[in-house]
């Protein structure tokens, strides 16, 4: 099953930076009270840091029983960003019950760059037209949840590292024609694509490295069972 770690927090890092108040990215709708001292957009209010959002701050805060004061999301730990990251991110995909390391990540950074409803969606269209039930027998309901149906019909179509591929390859697809549909995309696209390729680009290496580490297995074993014939003559 896909593990949450630090491989992929570091993916996620690389692409965050610290504080922002840009007021063209839509989190400015609910900032921080606290007030960028300097920079270009100096004297506006932060609502981000290290990629999470002021609102993602108080569902979390809301979550965890604590009040969402400026000054702690401003001073956020690393454990409460990984904290923040495993609870209201990777959890919400079902990340440790997806058998596919690589599908799982693209899923969580979805989420995190704002849902993944949509990508759910559209994996539930491709596992029906492709025939793949859920545990019950029937056709996945397309309604963008991992349910315990969704899961099942995945890890399925996934155990076959061709099929495994395509949904990657599917799911960069779909979330780069999310993305282009927004009106943010003119001012955020060419990061945006950076990001969602460099994550597919991990995502199949994941892929390739399960592949190669079978190969390994594969020539080891027919290299000691040779030495072990060739003794035994």
């Amino acid at each position: 099953m896909a593990r949450f770690g630090s491989d992929i927090l570091s993916h996620v890092a690389k692409f965050e930076g610290g504080l922002s108040a840009d007021p063209r990215d839509t989190a400015s709708r609910n900032p921080s009270k606290y007030i960028m001292p300097s920079g270009t957009f100096k004297g506006l209010p932060v609502h981000t840091n290290k990629g999470v959002t002021f609102s993602t701050w108080q569902n979390y805060a809301n979550y965890k029983g604590f009040p969402a004061r400026s000054d702690d999301f401003i001073n956020m730990t690393k454990d409460e960003w990984v904290d923040i990251a495993k609870t209201l991110y990777w959890n919400t995909i079902k990340g440790d019950a997806i058998s596919s390391q690589g599908v799982a990540e693209i899923l969580f950074e979805a989420v995190w760059g704002g849902g993944s409803s949509n990508l759910v969606r559209a994996m539930q269209r491709e596992l029906n037209s492709k025939g793949y039930k859920g545990a019950n027998g029937l056709g996945l309901s397309v309604d963008g949840a991992m349910g315990p149906n969704t899961l099942y019909a995945l890890n399925n179509y996934t155990k076959d590292p061709q099929r495994e591929m395509d949904m990657i390859q599917l799911l960069t697809k779909k979330r780069l024609d999310y993305l282009r549909s927004l009106d943010s995309w003119k001012t955020f696209g060419r990061g945006w694509t950076n990001r969602v390729l460099a994550m597919k680009d991990r995502a199949l290496s994941l892929v390739g490295s399960k592949g190669g580490l079978a190969t390994i297995f594969f020539l080891v074993g027919g290299y000691l069972a040779y030495k072990y014939f060739k003794k035994s003559k």
